[in-house]
């Protein structure tokens, strides 16, 4: 990471993950899948472990068409432990994405 950004993880303070979250989130329901990304892949960079993270990002990939990146990020979801609503959730994602690379459904 660079000094840039390590400065500003300090400005933010032990909140930054739910930070990141919630900006991501509003860049999702504005369908700014880049900027929401971008974000998300900072805080699986700060959270690896964090199931909200690669479920976000997951979707993000998805809204991009970025099938290969969706299907990466969901595995990694669904290698850790998730609670039956997050599996659930991430499955979900899964089964579109399947049925996308069948039928060519755009993303």
């Amino acid at each position: 990471m660079t000094a840039t950004a390590d400065s500003a993880l300090d400005r933010l303070g032990a909140d930054h993950l739910a930070w990141l979250h919630v900006a991501a989130d509003n860049f999702l329901r504005q369908r700014c899948p880049d900027r929401a990304a971008a974000l998300l892949e900072l805080a699986c960079l700060l959270a690896p472990d964090d199931p909200q993270s690669r479920k976000m990002l997951a979707y993000a990939y998805w809204l991009q068409g970025d099938h290969d990146r969706c299907a990466g990020e969901i595995a990694q979801a669904l290698a850790r432990p998730l609670s039956d609503e997050e599996r659930s959730a991430v499955e979900h994602l899964q089964r579109r994405l399947e049925g996308a690379q069948t039928t060519s459904e755009p993303a």
